[in-house]
Protein backbone atom coordinates (compact mmCIF):
# COMPACT_ATOMS: atom_id res chain seq x y z
CA UNK A 1 0.00 0.00 0.00
CA UNK A 2 2.94 2.52 1.12
CA UNK A 3 4.52 2.08 -2.36
CA UNK A 4 1.21 2.58 -4.25
CA UNK A 5 0.87 5.87 -2.40
CA UNK A 6 4.50 6.98 -3.61
CA UNK A 7 3.61 5.57 -6.89
CA UNK A 8 0.34 7.83 -6.73
CA UNK A 9 2.15 11.24 -5.57
CA UNK A 10 5.11 10.98 -7.73
CA UNK A 11 2.50 10.52 -10.68
CA UNK A 12 1.15 14.03 -9.31
CA UNK A 13 4.53 15.19 -9.54
CA UNK A 14 4.47 14.87 -12.59
CA UNK A 15 1.18 15.97 -13.72
CA UNK A 16 1.65 19.03 -11.57
CA UNK A 17 -0.68 18.27 -9.53
CA UNK A 18 1.71 17.80 -6.04
CA UNK A 19 1.05 20.30 -3.52
CA UNK A 20 3.70 21.42 -0.71
CA UNK A 21 2.11 19.32 1.56
CA UNK A 22 2.37 16.67 -0.88
CA UNK A 23 6.02 16.80 -1.29
CA UNK A 24 6.43 16.20 2.55
CA UNK A 25 4.07 13.03 2.93
CA UNK A 26 6.46 11.59 0.24
CA UNK A 27 9.19 12.23 1.91
CA UNK A 28 8.22 10.60 4.77
CA UNK A 29 6.95 7.50 2.91
CA UNK A 30 9.93 6.99 1.45
CA UNK A 31 11.95 7.50 4.90
CA UNK A 32 9.89 5.11 6.08
CA UNK A 33 9.98 2.47 3.30
CA UNK A 34 12.78 -0.69 3.33
CA UNK A 35 15.49 -1.23 0.81
CA UNK A 36 13.17 -4.03 -0.77
CA UNK A 37 9.56 -1.85 -1.01
CA UNK A 38 12.49 0.94 -2.45
CA UNK A 39 14.13 -1.06 -4.93
CA UNK A 40 11.05 -2.71 -6.54
CA UNK A 41 9.52 0.88 -6.84
CA UNK A 42 12.18 2.64 -8.22
CA UNK A 43 12.28 -0.98 -11.16
CA UNK A 44 8.62 -0.20 -11.87
CA UNK A 45 8.79 3.31 -12.21
CA UNK A 46 11.62 3.32 -14.22
CA UNK A 47 10.12 0.49 -16.64
CA UNK A 48 6.98 2.39 -16.61
CA UNK A 49 8.80 5.78 -18.07
CA UNK A 50 10.81 3.97 -20.39
CA UNK A 51 7.62 2.34 -22.12
CA UNK A 52 4.96 4.84 -22.22
CA UNK A 53 6.17 7.94 -22.42
CA UNK A 54 7.39 8.50 -26.06
CA UNK A 55 10.86 10.76 -25.15
CA UNK A 56 14.42 9.74 -25.14
CA UNK A 57 14.47 8.19 -21.80
CA UNK A 58 18.12 8.38 -19.66
CA UNK A 59 19.87 4.89 -18.29
CA UNK A 60 19.82 4.59 -14.48
CA UNK A 61 23.77 5.19 -15.13
CA UNK A 62 23.29 8.62 -16.71
CA UNK A 63 20.40 9.88 -14.22
CA UNK A 64 22.95 9.08 -11.33
CA UNK A 65 25.48 10.84 -12.69
CA UNK A 66 23.38 13.96 -13.67
CA UNK A 67 22.33 13.51 -9.32
CA UNK A 68 26.05 13.53 -8.70
CA UNK A 69 27.13 16.74 -10.89
CA UNK A 70 24.26 18.37 -9.79
CA UNK A 71 25.18 17.21 -5.53
CA UNK A 72 28.38 18.59 -6.57
CA UNK A 73 27.44 22.27 -7.73
CA UNK A 74 24.28 22.90 -5.91
CA UNK A 75 23.02 23.37 -2.38
CA UNK A 76 20.25 21.72 -1.28
CA UNK A 77 18.01 24.72 -1.29
CA UNK A 78 19.08 24.84 -5.27
CA UNK A 79 17.39 21.43 -5.36
CA UNK A 80 14.23 22.84 -4.07
CA UNK A 81 13.69 25.88 -6.65
CA UNK A 82 14.93 23.71 -9.59
CA UNK A 83 12.10 20.75 -8.26
CA UNK A 84 9.15 23.81 -8.46
CA UNK A 85 10.06 25.15 -11.34
CA UNK A 86 7.58 24.24 -14.69
CA UNK A 87 9.08 21.25 -16.81
CA UNK A 88 9.11 20.59 -19.65
CA UNK A 89 7.99 16.53 -21.08
CA UNK A 90 11.34 15.31 -20.88
CA UNK A 91 12.42 17.12 -17.83
CA UNK A 92 8.86 15.82 -16.66
CA UNK A 93 10.36 12.00 -16.87
CA UNK A 94 13.44 12.49 -15.58
CA UNK A 95 13.48 14.76 -12.80
CA UNK A 96 10.97 12.37 -10.28
CA UNK A 97 12.81 9.32 -10.64
CA UNK A 98 16.08 11.96 -9.46
CA UNK A 99 13.32 13.23 -7.08
CA UNK A 100 12.84 9.92 -5.61
CA UNK A 101 16.29 8.74 -5.39
CA UNK A 102 17.77 11.83 -3.86
CA UNK A 103 14.82 11.61 -1.09
CA UNK A 104 15.73 7.80 -0.89
CA UNK A 105 19.85 8.68 -0.20
CA UNK A 106 19.50 12.14 1.87
CA UNK A 107 16.87 10.87 4.20
CA UNK A 108 16.48 6.51 4.33
CA UNK A 109 18.91 5.69 7.28
CA UNK A 110 19.39 1.91 5.33
CA UNK A 111 20.22 3.60 2.71
CA UNK A 112 22.74 6.44 4.13
CA UNK A 113 24.37 3.65 6.07
CA UNK A 114 24.87 1.38 2.36
CA UNK A 115 26.68 5.06 1.01
CA UNK A 116 29.10 4.77 3.47
CA UNK A 117 29.89 0.75 2.96
CA UNK A 118 32.44 -0.51 0.31
CA UNK A 119 32.14 -2.24 -3.11
CA UNK A 120 35.08 -5.12 -2.85
CA UNK A 121 35.96 -7.10 -5.63
CA UNK A 122 37.80 -10.42 -4.60
CA UNK A 123 39.56 -12.18 -8.05
CA UNK A 124 40.90 -15.90 -6.77
CA UNK A 125 44.22 -17.33 -7.89
CA UNK A 126 43.86 -18.58 -11.58
CA UNK A 127 41.20 -15.96 -12.47
CA UNK A 128 41.09 -12.43 -14.18
CA UNK A 129 38.23 -10.45 -13.74
CA UNK A 130 37.13 -6.87 -16.19
CA UNK A 131 35.20 -4.47 -14.39
CA UNK A 132 33.81 -0.89 -15.00
CA UNK A 133 33.81 1.68 -12.28
CA UNK A 134 30.92 3.96 -12.05
CA UNK A 135 33.00 6.83 -13.89
CA UNK A 136 33.22 4.78 -16.79
CA UNK A 137 37.31 3.89 -15.89
CA UNK A 138 37.68 0.39 -17.11
CA UNK A 139 39.61 -2.02 -15.08
CA UNK A 140 40.82 -5.69 -15.39
CA UNK A 141 42.11 -7.22 -12.45
CA UNK A 142 45.20 -10.08 -12.23
CA UNK A 143 44.84 -12.79 -10.86
CA UNK A 144 44.64 -12.58 -6.78
CA UNK A 145 43.84 -9.35 -6.42
CA UNK A 146 41.19 -7.36 -4.18
CA UNK A 147 40.22 -4.22 -5.57
CA UNK A 148 37.80 -2.15 -3.10
CA UNK A 149 35.90 1.89 -3.25
CA UNK A 150 33.45 3.50 -1.60
CA UNK A 151 29.46 3.42 -2.46
CA UNK A 152 29.03 6.82 -3.73
CA UNK A 153 32.24 6.47 -5.80
CA UNK A 154 32.78 9.53 -7.74
CA UNK A 155 29.97 11.86 -6.20
CA UNK A 156 32.72 13.40 -4.11
CA UNK A 157 36.18 11.84 -5.00
CA UNK A 158 37.20 8.99 -6.99
CA UNK A 159 39.39 6.59 -4.76
CA UNK A 160 39.97 2.89 -4.68
CA UNK A 161 42.36 0.52 -2.45
CA UNK A 162 44.28 -1.82 -4.64
CA UNK A 163 45.96 -5.43 -3.55
CA UNK A 164 47.47 -7.00 -6.33
CA UNK A 165 47.83 -6.20 -10.24
CA UNK A 166 45.57 -4.47 -12.18
CA UNK A 167 45.75 -2.58 -15.81
CA UNK A 168 43.72 0.64 -15.67
CA UNK A 169 42.50 2.88 -18.39
CA UNK A 170 40.87 6.06 -16.14
CA UNK A 171 38.16 7.82 -17.72
CA UNK A 172 39.39 11.72 -17.70
CA UNK A 173 37.76 14.26 -14.79
CA UNK A 174 40.22 16.94 -14.27
CA UNK A 175 38.19 18.34 -11.54
CA UNK A 176 38.09 15.02 -9.67
CA UNK A 177 41.23 13.09 -9.81
CA UNK A 178 41.80 9.46 -9.73
CA UNK A 179 43.60 7.61 -6.79
CA UNK A 180 44.68 4.30 -6.78
CA UNK A 181 46.07 3.23 -2.62
CA UNK A 182 48.43 0.22 -2.39
CA UNK A 183 50.27 -0.52 1.03
CA UNK A 184 52.92 1.90 0.71
CA UNK A 185 52.13 4.31 -1.94
CA UNK A 186 49.37 6.47 -3.81
CA UNK A 187 49.07 6.93 -7.29
CA UNK A 188 46.98 10.13 -8.33
CA UNK A 189 46.10 10.18 -12.06
CA UNK A 190 43.78 12.69 -14.01
CA UNK A 191 43.47 10.75 -16.83
CA UNK A 192 45.54 7.35 -18.16
CA UNK A 193 45.97 3.93 -18.84
CA UNK A 194 48.84 2.32 -16.93
CA UNK A 195 49.77 -1.05 -14.87
CA UNK A 196 49.83 -1.12 -11.49
CA UNK A 197 51.38 -4.12 -9.51
CA UNK A 198 51.46 -4.01 -5.47
CA UNK A 199 50.76 -7.33 -3.87
CA UNK A 200 50.50 -6.44 -0.31
CA UNK A 201 53.04 -7.85 1.96
CA UNK A 202 55.80 -7.95 -1.49
CA UNK A 203 57.20 -4.96 -0.09
CA UNK A 204 57.16 -3.01 -3.97
CA UNK A 205 55.21 -1.34 -6.61
CA UNK A 206 55.79 -1.82 -10.03
CA UNK A 207 53.45 1.04 -12.21
CA UNK A 208 54.21 1.22 -15.78
CA UNK A 209 52.61 4.29 -17.37
CA UNK A 210 50.90 3.47 -21.41
CA UNK A 211 49.56 6.92 -21.98
CA UNK A 212 49.27 10.38 -20.07
CA UNK A 213 50.54 10.73 -16.84
CA UNK A 214 50.86 9.85 -13.19
CA UNK A 215 52.38 11.25 -10.00
CA UNK A 216 53.56 8.76 -7.20
CA UNK A 217 53.94 9.33 -3.49
CA UNK A 218 55.00 6.88 -0.24
CA UNK A 219 52.87 6.63 2.60
CA UNK A 220 55.52 7.41 5.57
CA UNK A 221 55.45 9.89 8.02
CA UNK A 222 57.82 11.81 5.31
CA UNK A 223 56.92 11.34 2.24
CA UNK A 224 58.35 11.84 -1.01
CA UNK A 225 57.24 11.49 -4.74
CA UNK A 226 57.93 11.13 -8.38
CA UNK A 227 56.16 11.72 -11.97
CA UNK A 228 56.47 9.31 -14.94
CA UNK A 229 55.90 9.67 -18.12
CA UNK A 230 54.39 7.36 -21.19
CA UNK A 231 56.59 3.79 -21.59
CA UNK A 232 58.67 4.24 -18.17
CA UNK A 233 58.17 2.56 -15.28
CA UNK A 234 58.71 3.50 -11.62
CA UNK A 235 59.64 0.52 -8.92
CA UNK A 236 58.95 1.69 -5.34
CA UNK A 237 60.58 -1.02 -2.74
CA UNK A 238 59.75 -0.89 1.02
CA UNK A 239 63.43 -1.89 2.39
CA UNK A 240 65.18 1.02 0.74
CA UNK A 241 62.38 3.40 0.56
CA UNK A 242 63.10 4.53 -2.84
CA UNK A 243 62.15 4.51 -6.38
CA UNK A 244 63.61 3.54 -9.50
CA UNK A 245 62.17 4.60 -13.16
CA UNK A 246 63.30 2.77 -16.01
CA UNK A 247 62.18 3.46 -19.86
CA UNK A 248 60.35 0.31 -21.34
CA UNK A 249 58.41 -0.80 -24.03
CA UNK A 250 55.10 -1.78 -21.46
CA UNK A 251 55.33 -5.11 -23.20
CA UNK A 252 56.55 -7.51 -20.57
CA UNK A 253 54.31 -5.33 -17.72
CA UNK A 254 51.13 -5.74 -19.82
CA UNK A 255 51.77 -9.39 -20.87
CA UNK A 256 49.20 -11.06 -17.87
CA UNK A 257 46.43 -9.00 -19.87
CA UNK A 258 47.26 -11.10 -23.32
CA UNK A 259 46.87 -14.30 -21.15
CA UNK A 260 51.19 -14.44 -21.14
CA UNK A 261 53.31 -15.33 -17.81
CA UNK A 262 56.57 -13.50 -18.32
CA UNK A 263 59.33 -13.73 -16.04
CA UNK A 264 62.60 -11.19 -15.61
CA UNK A 265 65.35 -11.94 -13.48
CA UNK A 266 62.85 -13.64 -11.12
CA UNK A 267 64.17 -15.72 -8.13
CA UNK A 268 62.71 -19.34 -7.52
CA UNK A 269 60.53 -18.58 -4.89
CA UNK A 270 59.09 -15.65 -7.20
CA UNK A 271 58.42 -18.07 -9.83
CA UNK A 272 56.09 -20.10 -7.64
CA UNK A 273 54.24 -17.92 -6.02
CA UNK A 274 53.64 -16.30 -9.97
CA UNK A 275 52.78 -19.48 -10.55
CA UNK A 276 50.09 -20.49 -7.72
CA UNK A 277 48.49 -16.95 -8.73
CA UNK A 278 48.11 -17.75 -12.55
CA UNK A 279 47.03 -21.34 -12.48
CA UNK A 280 45.07 -21.37 -8.95
CA UNK A 281 47.54 -23.95 -7.58
CA UNK A 282 49.39 -25.04 -4.12
CA UNK A 283 53.56 -25.41 -4.53
CA UNK A 284 55.01 -26.39 -1.43
CA UNK A 285 58.83 -26.88 -1.27
CA UNK A 286 61.08 -29.59 -0.06
CA UNK A 287 64.23 -29.69 0.80
CA UNK A 288 67.35 -26.91 0.01
CA UNK A 289 65.78 -24.36 -2.43
CA UNK A 290 68.06 -22.77 -5.19
CA UNK A 291 70.59 -19.49 -4.18
CA UNK A 292 68.21 -16.92 -5.01
CA UNK A 293 71.52 -15.57 -7.35
CA UNK A 294 70.39 -18.20 -9.93
CA UNK A 295 67.95 -15.84 -11.58
CA UNK A 296 64.99 -16.63 -14.78
CA UNK A 297 64.08 -14.90 -17.17
CA UNK A 298 61.54 -16.22 -20.12
CA UNK A 299 57.85 -15.95 -21.01
CA UNK A 300 55.07 -18.90 -21.16
CA UNK A 301 51.70 -19.15 -22.63
CA UNK A 302 50.76 -22.48 -21.57
CA UNK A 303 47.60 -23.32 -20.54
CA UNK A 304 48.37 -26.00 -17.75
CA UNK A 305 50.83 -25.56 -15.19
CA UNK A 306 52.74 -28.53 -15.68
CA UNK A 307 53.99 -27.91 -18.88
CA UNK A 308 55.61 -24.76 -17.38
CA UNK A 309 56.78 -27.10 -14.65
CA UNK A 310 58.37 -29.70 -17.15
CA UNK A 311 60.36 -26.42 -19.05
CA UNK A 312 61.68 -24.88 -15.77
CA UNK A 313 63.36 -28.40 -14.81
CA UNK A 314 65.74 -28.36 -17.85
CA UNK A 315 66.77 -24.70 -15.43
CA UNK A 316 66.64 -26.00 -11.99
CA UNK A 317 67.33 -29.71 -10.83
CA UNK A 318 64.07 -30.91 -9.08
CA UNK A 319 61.42 -33.28 -9.27
CA UNK A 320 57.70 -32.76 -8.31
CA UNK A 321 54.70 -34.96 -8.11
CA UNK A 322 50.89 -33.74 -7.75
CA UNK A 323 48.77 -35.24 -5.19
CA UNK A 324 46.58 -34.37 -2.45
CA UNK A 325 45.40 -31.20 -4.73
CA UNK A 326 49.33 -29.88 -4.17
CA UNK A 327 52.02 -29.36 -6.14
CA UNK A 328 55.22 -30.51 -4.05
CA UNK A 329 58.67 -29.32 -5.64
CA UNK A 330 61.94 -31.52 -4.19
CA UNK A 331 65.45 -29.95 -4.59
CA UNK A 332 67.93 -32.69 -5.69
CA UNK A 333 71.33 -32.61 -3.39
Amino acid sequence: MMNQDIDILIKQYTTGQMTSGDIKRLRRLVANSNNKELALMFEQLWSGYEDKVNVNVPSFDEVTERLFKLERESQRKTWTRFLMKPLGTAAAVLIPVIFVFYVTVRENRDLKKFITQKTVVNVKSGEKADIRLPDGTKVFLNAGTTLSYANDFGLHERAVKLNGEALMDVTSDPSRPFVVETENVFVEVLGTQFNICAYWGSGFCETTLLEGSLKLTTRNKISHNVTISPENKATYRKSSDSFSIVSTSTYFETAWVRGELVLRSATFDQIMRKLELRYGVTIEMIGNKPNNNNLFTGSFNEDNVHNVMKILQNHYDFTYDNRDGKIYVKFKK
